[in-house]
């Protein structure tokens, strides 16, 4: 059996509890060497706000009036002169293995996550406390992660493995951002409202304004491996447009709605990313409830299935109008469907909103309600739930660091992750620069740090966001204007998935 010797530093913040390092089996401040291979040892600091805990006369309760700084070893085994913090008295300690099983779980209650990995690897009995659900839920709770009933029940959800997600997620270097510079080939000039989707190592960008008047009909390839851009020739009549939505399904994009800033709303195209071929489908090519043409909407794919929800257009006597429906797309077949008959808490038409596809169902965040006399009449910063097996709308409570965003922010999904960075606040004018997670399985926002070391990104709303792997792509943008800003994003962590 594999021997360590433990130690546990100080440290001050009071929702972590202290960190295990692993050591020699030399004790360091002892005058003897154990050798035994069922030897462990560890000691918990009295600093912060964390009471150090000792076996100190009787072994039924922790000793509460340590000094700061001084370190009260407890062994598991062999004998102890002194340690860092001065001479320890000996008298009212017991070896661990003698302990009761409550006694010993309550003492490894007192450790960190890190802790309880490590400790899990000393011996099987190690490894039966520290698996221990109870011990788990404990923790979560001393954290202030609360978990749902559900959780708490399902035996089967891998606690372990889920804190240690949370744990990343929220640790300061969750987000490494880059500025990415030095990029070589057609390079795209400044823009907004374009969209972005991924194929193979791809990021291609398509469409996008500069101003009101000016707009693209470019689909520009960036490789992520080489760090260059490329614009091919694309066969077909793409638009100069901007404010639609583009979903990539197996090998094709398909794009509904935007603007050309003249009077033109557009409707279903389709990309080829194989043959490089944009086909801008008849309406004698569809069928079924065909939805309105429309900008500043938003989509999202379940299986086979082309989502689009709510959005703006002006009518032909000029009337502008928020489009409160619903509606999927069959790609196999180009037969439209109005989503009818939905139940639950249905959202409210809307534009600037984000939606996103995690575990089959659809997440919508935020957006507003927008003016074209007075601005925004309303900002949101809400989530709902579509559920498609059961044609059911949810309104979840959730708990957390609540977004400050609102409008046209941009979103990505990475595992179980709800990603959100930028976009407008929901009570201001200005335009933000936070990166939020929302975890879908305890139902929890989270507001993502930077690395003490590094420069806060540049706010900006209307951006396009892209994920390969674990490396994020963010282009362009509108902060006073349009803007270039190309920016790189490693999420530090690993994905939130089923456990």
């Amino acid at each position: 059996m594999k021997s360590i010797l433990s130690k546990l530093r100080k440290k001050t913040s009071p929702c972590t509890s202290p960190i295990l390092v692993p050591a020699s089996p030399q004790l360091i401040g002892l005058t003897k060497k154990i050798n035994s291979p069922e030897f462990y040892s560890f000691s918990l600091d009295g600093s912060g706000s964390r009471p150090a805990a000792s076996l100190c006369g009787d072994i039924d309760s922790f000793s509460l009036d340590c000094d700061i700084g001084m370190m009260k070893p407890l062994s598991l085994g062999g004998e102890l002169d002194d340690c860092e913090g001065g001479a320890v008295d000996q008298s009212g300690f017991e070896c661990f293995n003698e302990l009761g099983v409550e006694v010993k779980m309550h003492i490894i209650s007192f450790l960190s996550y890190k802790d309880l990995i490590s400790l899990s690897e000393c011996s099987k009995e190690m490894f039966s406390f520290t698996h221990d659900r109870l011990l788990w839920i404990n923790l979560f709770q001393i954290t202030g992660w609360e978990l749902p009933t559900y959780i708490k029940s399902n035996l089967h959800f891998n606690l372990i493995q889920y804190y240690q997600t949370k744990s990343n997620l929220t640790s300061k270097d969750a987000l490494i951002w880059k500025s990415n510079s030095n990029s070589t080939g057609s390079v795209p000039t400044k823009r907004y409202k374009h969209t972005s989707i991924t194929y193979k190592h791809y990021v291609i960008f398509i469409g996008g304004q500069e101003t009101n008047t000016k707009r693209f009909s470019e689909i520009i390839y960036y490789n992520t491996k080489t760090n260059t851009y490329n614009s091919p020739s694309v066969k077909g009549d793409i638009p100069n447009f901007s404010r639609h939505t583009s979903r990539v399904i197996k090998n094709k994009v398909f794009i509904f709605g935007g603007f050309n800033g003249a009077g033109t709303y557009y409707n279903l195209a389709i990309y080829n990313l194989e043959s490089k071929r944009w086909c801008n489908i008849n309406q004698s090519m569809v069928s079924g409830d065909i939805p309105e043409p429309r900008s500043n909407h938003t989509s999202a794919v379940v299986g086979n299935r082309y989502y689009i929800f709510s959005g703006n257009n002006t009518a032909d006597d000029g009337q502008y109008r928020v489009l409160d429906d619903f509606f999927y797309l069959d790609t196999k077949t180009l037969c439209w469907h109005r989503v009818s008959n939905a139940t639950g808490e249905l959202p409210c038409g809307r534009g600037g909103h984000a939606m996103e596809t995690i575990d089959g169902k659809i997440y919508l965040f935020g957006g507003g309600v927008w003016s074209p006399n007075g601005g925004w009449a309303k900002r949101f910063n809400d989530v709902y739930i579509y559920d498609p097996e059961t044609n059911y709308w949810s309104k979840p409570t959730i708990n957390g660091d609540l977004p400050v965003t609102s409008t046209f922010c941009s979103s990505f999904v990475y595992g179980r992750y709800l990603m959100l960075f930028g976009g407008g606040c929901h009570k201001t004018n200005r335009v933000t620069n936070t990166t939020y997670a929302l975890d879908t399985v305890a139902m929890r926002w989270h507001k993502l740090q930077n690395p003490d070391n590094s420069e806060d990104p540049r706010p900006r709303d209307m951006a396009s966001a892209s994920i390969i792997n674990n490396q994020v792509y963010l282009y362009g943008g509108y902060s006073s204007g349009a803007i270039d800003y190309c920016d790189h994003i490693t999420l530090n962590f690993k994905p939130l998935n089923s456990y």
